[in-house]
């Protein structure tokens, strides 16, 4: 089935669900094209789309330099997300109104840059204060907390990521279908698996693999009214992490360990701009807006790659946190003892959580010597998406489609370190911080995730842009 003025599939809605529109929502590759005399749908479809993202980054502080008795969020940071994907769409229907669709995106690059908010340095930085700003913290011998994350001017361009990414196989059936002669409307029931077959991303390569399982359920319908057709569709993403994946679950104490589910429904029009029955040719404009959430999970976040190379691995030992022959860290606050160097000092926020401890499943079998780092993952509060997308579709064939879309879309500010301290076993909800108790979340971070400490997303702003050239046989 090729319906003139719906012509695209539900896959893109499972795929690139950020540049959806109706023309991608309710035609599926059928194999019993009689109104055609097409044996056989085969589509081949080349996409290439690029993704920029910008947002401020703000670290919650319980009071202004000024002195108050409230918590307050002190922008730090500026950054900004480039990315361009080429996707390999192929689609074949293999029964009536049934198709069965796979993709192989090829990322180009990926990279975030990270750069001192305005009028933030390091005289005033809690991310990266200046070398005499540590020493003077480290001297006073009071409670030490001029941890240096990264340094922003040499390590805050993040890694050039590339490669093949993971594939993803699917289906689309659609059991009502829109003609002509009966415009009752179309709905489409769609599933797409995401395969976690590609390299996976680390803190230590430039890989792009995502490392889960993720399984995509959609629905679409829509229904033409004279040159319009109003769409609505509906998408539930569940992610699972892979058993090779970063994501570690070592404790019945965490909250979370893998990316969170994401649901996100689109409204919107197409309009029939021009159609032309005998050359088949037909130009359409889509209008949209889209909602969505993104449910907590543990997850890559603008700052992963560079805290993740901030510093290298780091003993507590080295880090001043305990004292030659003594045991293993607790993960609470320190004061580093007596010539501890400043650049190790200014590291240990490494330490702070016991699940950075290096090879060790069981933090509290940590020792004094144990190598901690930090992996970039960190657990980030769920937030809400809203935006709008347009798109434009030139069928100059019944062979031939480009389709030109682009959409803008806002994320609400959110927690992008928001760990739980864990789960207390007594009736006081209090939660013993020491790993040995069997009470703390090993990968909360008092450095990064206890109130006062956290870094918080004040919100991103993500412009999409993609042309897809359609073979359609």
């Amino acid at each position: 089935m090729r319906t003139s003025t719906a012509c695209g599939l539900v896959v893109l809605a499972s795929l690139v669900p950020t540049l959806a529109h109706a023309a991608e929502m309710t035609d599926v590759a059928d194999a019993f094209d009689t109104a055609h005399n097409n044996p056989i749908d085969f589509r081949f479809e080349p996409s290439f789309r690029s993704e920029s993202s910008s947002g401020v980054i703000s670290r919650e502080n319980v009071c202004t330099p000024d002195g108050c008795a409230a918590t307050v969020f002190n922008r730090e940071l500026d950054f900004a997300r480039s990315t361009s994907i080429l996707d390999t769409t192929l689609k074949l229907g293999v029964g009536m109104n049934f198709e069965l669709h796979g993709r192989l995106p090829v990322v180009f690059g990926d990279r975030t840059n990270l750069k001192f908010a305005k009028d933030v340095n390091g005289e005033n930085s809690r991310v990266d204060p200046s070398d005499t700003n540590i020493a003077a913290d480290l001297a006073d011998g009071d409670f030490f907390s001029s941890y240096q994350f990264f340094d922003v001017e040499t390590q805050g361009d993040g890694i050039k990521r590339s490669g093949t990414g993971d594939p993803t196989l699917g289906f689309a059936w659609s059991p009502l279908e829109s003609t002509e002669e009966e415009p009752w409307g179309t709905l489409v029931f769609g599933f797409d698996y995401t395969l976690p077959m590609a390299e996976i991303r680390t803190a230590d390569n430039d890989a792009v693999g995502r490392g889960v399982h993720n399984f995509a359920f959609s629905l679409a319908s829509s229904r033409p009214v004279g040159a319009i057709e109003p769409f609505f569709t509906f998408q539930f993403d569940l992610p699972l992490p892979a058993t090779d994946s970063p994501y570690r679950d070592i404790s019945s104490d965490q909250s979370l360990v893998g990316p969170g589910p994401k649901f996100e429904t689109t409204l919107g029009t197409e309009v029939t701009m021009f159609k032309d029955a005998a050359s088949k040719q037909s130009y359409t404009l889509g209008l949209g807006m889209r909602y969505g959430y993104q449910f907590a999970g543990r997850d890559w976040t603008p700052l992963s790659d560079a805290f993740a190379k901030g510093c290298d691995d780091l003993s507590p030992l080295q880090a001043g946190m305990v004292t030659a022959g003594s045991g293993g860290p607790d993960g609470n606050a320190y004061n580093p003892i007596a010539d501890t160097l400043p650049r190790d000092a200014s590291c240990g926020w490494v330490i702070q959580a016991p699940g950075n401890a290096v090879g060790l499943d069981n933090p509290a079998a940590a020792t004094s010597e144990t190598k901690f780092a930090y992996d970039g993952l960190s657990d980030v509060e769920g937030f809400g998406l809203v935006g709008g997308n347009i798109a434009l579709n030139l069928q100059f064939s019944e062979w031939a489609e480009l389709r030109i879309k682009s959409d803008v879309v806002y994320e609400t500010s959110h927690f992008l370190t928001n760990a739980n301290s864990g789960k207390s076993s007594g009736d006081d909800d209090s939660v013993e911080l020491d790993p040995a108790k069997g009470e703390r979340n090993p990968f909360y971070n008092t450095a990064i995730d206890a109130q006062g400490s956290r870094f918080r997303s004040d919100g991103v702003l993500r412009i999409n842009w993609a042309a897809t050239f359609a073979i359609l046989l």
